[in-house]
């Protein structure tokens, strides 16, 4: 399973650089949210290309939305996340980068 290293860093220094995510009525209805810091995210994510940003944000809304770490079976993780076969590349570059693969989630 993969956990995201920003909640290991930001769990350890008690910061919120990566965001915080929990739940938020709109309109009447529990809905998942997370902070995004625009600064933070750029910095941190500036010399990625604009396929990888994008794979890492919908990794990101998928771990955030199901409040689980994701999958290690990156074949089924992808089709979750909508990356085609060309992409699964950058994916995997992007899940190396930013999140830890455990055996115990």
């Amino acid at each position: 399973m993969h956990k995201n290293k920003c909640d290991t860093a930001t769990a350890a220094t008690g910061g919120t650089s990566c965001g915080g995510m929990g739940l938020a009525k709109f309109k009447g209805v529990k809905v998942h949210f997370y902070q995004h810091n625009i600064g933070d995210f750029n910095n941190a994510t500036r010399h990625l290309s604009r396929l990888e940003r994008s794979i890492y944000r919908d990794l990101l809304e998928h771990y955030y939305s199901t409040e689980k770490p994701l999958i290690a079976d990156v074949e089924r993780l992808a089709r979750l996340c909508l990356v085609d076969e060309n992409d699964r590349g950058a994916m995997r570059d992007v899940l190396n980068e930013y999140f830890l693969l455990q055996e115990d989630g």
